[in-house]
Parts: C-alpha cells; sequence; structure tokens
C-alpha cells in the first residue's frame, strides 16, 4: 500500500503527463488531508497509507482511468 506521499508524486507524473496541471494544496482545512486538483477534477486524500480500492476510487474521480 503507498503512502499518500508516494501516491501524490504517482498523480503528479501521470498528471503531467497527460498534459494537465496539477495542484496539491495542504492546510486549507483541519486535519492532515490534501486536495488535489488535476485537469478540473478535485478531490480530497487522506493521510497515511492508502488501500488499494481507495487509491483506485481517486484515480477515478480525477479522470485519469481509463
Amino acid at each position: 500500500m503507498p503512502t499518500r506521499e508516494q501516491f501524490l508524486q504517482a498523480l503528479r507524473k501521470e498528471g503531467r503527463k497527460a498534459g494537465f496541471s496539477v495542484l496539491v494544496e495542504y492546510g486549507k482545512g483541519k486535519g492532515s488531508h490534501a486536495k488535489v486538483s488535476i485537469g478540473g477534477h478535485w478531490v480530497i486524500v487522506m493521510d497515511g497509507e492508502l488501500p488499494p480500492n481507495y487509491v483506485k476510487s481517486v484515480r477515478k474521480q480525477l479522470g485519469l482511468m481509463k
């Protein structure tokens, strides 16, 4: 299971490769969550180790799944 930082690094790489601007914001609210925006889609990503189904769900919400 990847950590949040490993997952965000992979999202940045994949988003830029697809030609999208990638924005990650920390500290926009309470807790240790991060807001990720790729190509007009955004999602909140939790901290810690991320289960495979969660990673798949986030990628789908961001429009990176085919």
